[in-house]
């Protein structure tokens, strides 16, 4: 027991270098303007198409939104639509790292079916294709969609603890790509983030689920155009801070609490 704590505790040590390591390589290397230079031409284009790609996809995901509450609307149940969400998130904060396999294989699924609608009509968009395959958009975007998402699936069941640790770095990197085309950059905070999801597995899931399902979970409920949509900070005479981030980060820190001690000593990832 005593040894499993002593590995945990040199996880988030490890945890704390490799961010102080990463803001470092931040102020290492060029960004924003200065970029852009010459030798970056082909990392700015590639960073510019991913960008195209992640938009189609961001606003593939606001149209199935719409769909699921024009589709509740229909059925007469309005406002419901935030309940389902406001559960798994709620489920996401609690239990992330138990269900963390289950998380990783239903993302992954998720994003190849994502990836696979968009993924004709972006190369459509991106490169000339033939006619008989433009005419196929309607119907292909479904059937790509549906083979990608089953892949992904499929590779998330075999790679498992890499697969997420894939996801994890995957995320933050193109989080970074939104920032700077510094392609040397990307790929050195690609491999040190796979590493290190790799190494501090547990503490990482924990952390990331808690706070990002907790603020997620504030977000669609309380904040503007929410289900209970309300200004916290005007209620309490709160200038210049949301004081719905701070309850946001309230109950991520909470949420951590709870996964470190339901899942303490235990590992399921």
């Amino acid at each position: 027991m005593r040894a499993l704590e002593e590995s945990i505790l040199k996880k988030k040590i490890l945890l704390s270098w490799t961010a102080a390591l990463c803001l470092l390589a931040l102020t290492a290397f060029p960004c924003g303007a200065e970029s852009s230079a010459p030798a970056d031409g082909l990392a700015a284009e590639a960073v510019g198409i991913a960008d195209n790609l992640f938009s189609m996809i961001f606003g593939t995901l606001l149209s199935f939104w719409s769909a699921y509450r024009g589709l509740l609307d229909a059925w007469g149940l309005g406002v419901c639509y935030f309940v389902l969400p406001a559960l798994l998130l709620l489920v996401l904060s609690l239990f992330g790292y138990r269900l963390s396999r289950l998380i990783s294989v239903v993302l992954s699924a998720g994003i190849g079916f994502c990836v696979g609608y968009v993924g004709l009509e972006f190369a459509a968009d991106t490169f000339v294709l033939p006619t008989w395959l433009e005419s196929f958009l309607p119907i292909g975007k479904w059937v790509a969609a549906a083979i990608v998402a089953i892949v992904l699936l499929l590779i998330a069941l075999w790679l498992r603890r890499v697969g997420l640790a894939l996801i994890l770095a995957s995320t933050v990197t193109l989080l970074l790509a939104g920032y700077t085309a510094n392609l040397t950059l990307l790929l050195s905070v690609l491999a040190v983030s796979f590493v290190f999801a790799l190494i501090a597995m547990k503490p990482l899931v924990i952390y990331i689920t808690s706070l990002s399902g907790s603020f997620a979970l504030v977000r669609l409920l309380f904040r503007r155009g929410g289900a209970l949509s309300f200004d916290l900070s005007a209620t309490l005479g709160i200038v210049g801070l949301d004081a719905w981030l701070v309850v946001g980060l309230i109950l991520g820190f909470l949420c951590i609490l709870f996964q470190e001690r339901f899942s303490k000593n235990r590992r399921y990832c």
